[in-house]
């Protein structure tokens, strides 16, 4: 698997959404995670700006839900397929997958980023 485009929306950056996935897919040995925290490291981002409270909880086939912070205030994180992310975050993006690619959504704190 390899990234190929990363969409950040609610007021994240790319390099910002993209440190907080690493963050938290970091201690994960799932393909789609791997490349994620691969793809942060080749783009020089830190995958430990973001500290995991607690240990990560992941679902399987569905996605992982974490707490990080970058400071004081921790941000409840939700990364996997739609399905999941909606059952934690409000709204629906109006993004369609291109052929043969895998979505990855996000969610921060409710709402999908």
């Amino acid at each position: 698997f390899r990234v190929a485009r990363v969409t950040a929306m609610a007021g994240y950056t790319e390099s910002e959404l993209l440190a907080i996935v690493a963050s938290v897919e970091k201690p994960s040995r799932h393909p789609l995670a791997l490349s994620l925290v691969s793809t942060a490291r080749e783009r020089d981002l830190s995958v430990d700006r973001f500290k995991l409270v607690g240990d990560p909880h992941a679902v399987p086939g569905f996605g992982v839900q974490a707490t990080v912070t970058a400071g004081e205030q921790p941000v409840s994180v939700c990364v996997g397929n739609l399905e999941f992310v909606q059952r934690h975050a409000s709204g629906r993006p109006n993004i369609k997958p291109e052929d043969g690619t895998t979505l990855v959504w996000v969610a921060c704190d409710g709402i999908i980023c």
